[in-house]
Parts: structure tokens; C-alpha cells; sequence
């Protein structure tokens, strides 16, 4: 990941390439671009909820989500992961109502 020279982020090689046609990954960085550093995210995973007899992680639904988005740190040299939490709605089944 790098931060473009108008301080875009996160930007990829295709970015710096778009940009800088001649540029090819490996050449030195054209001006202005910084190649940030702990730019691989955390695993993103799932939680259930208690689970009942019966019921597995494989046939049950998830209760949340946590995924990671890119955020630069103070000095916009190296990513920072900030969890997302998506709650799931409990699943109403059809013999339900609510």
C-alpha cells in the first residue's frame, strides 16, 4: 500500500502506475509516493452466538463480522487496522413471527 503525493490513501501499485506510466514496480518510487509498512490486514472472522444442540458453525448463521480497514498512523508511514464490527439481525425462521 502507499499514500499517493496528494495523501490518498490507501493506493496500490496500479494507482502509482496510472499516474506514472512508465513506472514499473520495482523502480524507485516516483516523487511524492510513500510505501507504507504493516500493510497486511488481520484475518477477518466471524462469531456465533451460543449455540444450541444440533447447531455447528456450519449450520448456523453468524451473529457478527470483523473485518479491517487501512487507517494511516500519526507519522503516515505505516497502517493501522481498526476492526469493523457488523451485527448480524437474528434470523427470523419461517414457522416464526415477530
Amino acid at each position: 500500500m502507499y499514500v499517493s503525493p496528494s495523501g490518498e490513501f490507501p493506493q496500490y501499485v496500479g494507482d502509482i502506475e496510472r499516474e506514472n506510466p512508465s513506472w514499473v514496480e520495482g523502480d524507485p518510487l516516483p516523487d511524492g509516493w510513500v510505501k507504507v509498512s504493516n500493510d497486511t490486514p488481520p484475518s477477518s472472522f466471524f462469531t456465533w452466538g451460543e449455540l444450541e444442540e444440533g447447531q455447528t458453525e456450519e449450520n448456523t448463521a453468524p451473529i457478527t463480522e470483523t473485518k479491517y480497514i487501512p487507517t494511516l498512523n500519526d507519522d503516515g508511514d505505516s497502517v493501522v487496522w481498526v476492526a469493523v464490527v457488523t451485527d448480524f439481525p437474528e434470523p427470523i425462521h419461517p414457522h416464526e413471527t415477530r
